[in-house]
């Protein structure tokens, strides 16, 4: 179980990373479901974002000392994404 944890660790700390291999990744998936570029790339946005959003926290935890960051930006996303 923790080698299961600990790679995920890994792999969670490669794509946040690294974003742009976390699009492609999910957009190769998404389009290989839905068959249409679109809507995959609207998955892959918001799956990269998820990814984003936890590495912006994770620096803000280091920077600051406070892990408030996470909760303000899942905040500041859901109620822009609501206003939509």
């Amino acid at each position: 179980m923790s080698t299961l944890l600990n790679w995920l660790h890994q792999l969670y700390a490669v794509l946040a990373l690294v974003p742009f291999v976390a699009f492609f990744i999910t957009w190769f998936i998404a389009y290989r479901f839905t068959r249409d570029k679109r809507r995959s790339t609207h998955y892959s946005m918001d799956i990269t974002t998820l990814f984003l959003i936890g590495s912006v926290a994770y620096m803000g935890r280091n920077i600051f000392g406070s892990g408030m960051l996470l909760w303000t930006l899942l905040c500041c996303s859901f109620w822009w994404r609501l206003g939509r």
